[in-house]
C-alpha cells in the first residue's frame, strides 16, 4: 500500500490526491515608521496575511468512469468555488479547514 496516497474533499468533491509538492505561505505586512533624528526608519509589524496552500491535482481521463462525477463537472465546480468566494470546506489527510479558493487553472493535458 502506498501510504502517499490519500483521499482528498473539497466542498462536494472527492478525490485521490497525490500531489508532489504542496507549497505553504504565510504573508506579512511590514511598515515604516519615520522618526525623526533617526538614521534608518523604525519596523513594525503590521499583521499577518491568510493563509495559502497550492497544489496541483491531477485527475486521468482514462479513470473517469471510475470517478464519482465526471471530469467535466470537477472542473466546474472547482471554477465555481473560485469565483463564488465562499469558503469551502477542504479535508486532507484527516484535517479539515474552511478554505477560499482563490485560483483554478485547469489544462487538459492529452
Amino acid at each position: 500500500m502506498n501510504k502517499k496516497i490519500t483521499r482528498g474533499k473539497l466542498g462536494s468533491l472527492t478525490f485521490q490526491i497525490n500531489p508532489t509538492e504542496i507549497s505553504r505561505s504565510v504573508g506579512g505586512a511590514y511598515n515604516e515608521i519615520a522618526s525623526p533624528g533617526m538614521k534608518n526608519p523604525i519596523i513594525v509589524y503590521g499583521g499577518g496575511n491568510n493563509l495559502a496552500y497550492s497544489f496541483d491535482l491531477y485527475l486521468n481521463a482514462r479513470h473517469q468512469n471510475k470517478l464519482p462525477v465526471p471530469i467535466k463537472k470537477y472542473i466546474e465546480t472547482f471554477e465555481g468555488y473560485s469565483n463564488n468566494g465562499e469558503p469551502v470546506l477542504f479535508t486532507y489527510m484527516g484535517e479539515s479547514k474552511k478554505v477560499i479558493v482563490e485560483s483554478v487553472e485547469t489544462a487538459i493535458l492529452g
